[in-house]
């Protein structure tokens, strides 16, 4: 067993690459819903939490919405006629 350089985990020699490119902590991965964030795999779902790309559905309209939009959007539904979605 060898440590890993970025996280020091102690890791088989054959199995470094898969480790470092898939498994590793600290590796730099970017934001799933891509609005170009990168941080290290750890810190990753802090970032996911409040990510402004993130896609949400409008309860309302039933609509898919970034996050960063859903304070301005405004939609229709027969029911309760405009209203800006929470």
């Amino acid at each position: 067993l060898v440590p890993c350089q970025e996280c020091q985990e102690m890791v088989e020699n054959w199995s470094m690459k898969h480790h470092r490119a898939n498994v590793c902590k600290e590796r730099k991965i970017s934001c799933s819903f891509g609005c170009n964030f990168y941080a290290s795999a750890k810190n990753m779902e802090d970032h996911e939490n409040v990510c402004g790309a993130k896609s949400l559905r409008c309860e309302g309209c039933l609509r898919m919405l970034r996050k960063k939009d859903v304070g301005t959007h405004v939609c229709e539904t027969s029911q309760t006629g405009m209203y800006f979605c929470p």
